[in-house]
């Protein structure tokens, strides 16, 4: 059995896909499987994925007809025969010592998962990277399932799902997967995680995986769905929470935030979009607040909940039903972190 089963999900990533792979071949981790899963690509990633199994007998290809990002990591999930799993993306790079380290702490604490940090990248046209942040837990140290539920809601959730090891038993038996959205899928398992009953969760306060941002793709596409998607995972994570540790005090200032932040990515998915008119995007934004747990956060929440200038504003913006101007300012400020990427 393998250390570890890496699980790449690809779709049309083959400009990136040998590189992505050859940063998880070169992990000093020896003892790990590398499943690819090639979810119906038209573009030759599959052909690509294929030569590289050739040259490496612990790379194994799955083919399948493209079914979305979610069902993708399933279907490497079902093959998969390690101790642990690690999903990543297809287009982002590893430090090649992400593997051994927090296998090892895995062992060490006997971790059902273990959980660590992220560089954010943006590649220029000209091809320059630059880092834009480094994110890692707040935490340091194992935790069982009692401790961590105490400070959970205070210290913050990185919803990544590359920022995580998952003890491969741990996830079956409890039936955690992928949902078939095409956002917030990482939340919905990260929460099915914490809902689970695990024996401890260990945090690792150094940054291993790159996710990168590429000029192409800064001109985010509208995504229809977006919006639908957003809101049942909030929907899917509040439930999980308030099942879990009931109506505290810190609680609803915690879902508030969050909800607010879902309000932002929303924004964000729509704001550049020459498919829809200004009216169009204010309208979609009204439609996402007045639905019942949008609004519900919205009316319990405070300005001190929001924590961040940005938030209080917006919060403030939306509390007076200023929708038009919310996606104005919204607009503007993707529009300027996206000018200054470049």
């Amino acid at each position: 059995m393998p250390a570890v089963s890496v699980i790449i999900p690809i779709y049309q990533a083959k400009k990136y896909l040998e590189a992505s792979v050859a940063s998880m071949q070169r992990q000093l981790l020896r003892d790990i499987e590398i499943i690819l899963v090639d979810d119906g690509s038209t573009d030759g990633s599959g052909d690509i994925c294929e030569a590289i199994a050739r040259k490496d007998n612990r790379v194994r290809v799955i083919h399948q007809p493209n079914c979305g990002l979610g069902p993708a990591r399933n279907a490497g999930l079902d093959a998969a025969k390690g101790e642990y799993l690690y999903f990543c993306d297809a287009d982002d790079l590893m430090e090649p010592d992400l593997l051994s380290d927090n296998y090892s702490l895995a062992k060490e604490t006997q971790a059902d998962v273990v959980v660590f940090g992220a560089f954010f990248e943006t590649v220029t046209p000209e091809g320059k990277t630059i880092l834009e942040s480094t994110t890692v837990p707040k935490l340091s140290g194992a935790y069982t399932r009692e401790a961590l539920w105490r400070i959970l809601p205070d210290q913050g959730v990185l919803t990544m799902i590359w920022t995580r090891l998952f003890r491969r038993e741990f996830l079956v038996e409890n039936g955690i997967r992928s949902p078939s959205w095409i956002v917030n899928e990482d939340a919905h398992v990260v929460y099915d995680v914490y809902a689970a009953p695990f024996r401890a969760i260990a945090f690792n306060q150094k940054a291993y995986y790159h996710y990168i941002r590429r000029s192409e793709s800064l001109s985010h596409k509208y995504r229809p769905q977006y919006a639908e998607d957003m809101y049942a995972g909030m929907v899917y994570s509040e439930d999980i929470l308030r099942r879990e540790k009931g109506d505290f005090p810190w609680m609803r200032g915690f879902i508030s935030r969050q909800y607010m932040i879902s309000i932002t990515m929303v924004m964000n998915n729509m704001a550049e979009s020459p498919e829809l008119s200004f009216a169009q995007k204010t309208g979609i934004l009204k439609d996402y607040c007045r639905r019942e747990r949008t609004a519900a956060a919205l009316k319990a929440g405070t300005l001190g909940d929001m924590r961040q200038k940005s938030l209080q504003i917006l919060f403030l913006l939306l509390r007076g039903g200023m929708y038009a101007t919310a996606m104005w300012l919204g607009t503007v400020k993707k529009r300027r972190a996206n000018k200054k990427r470049v």
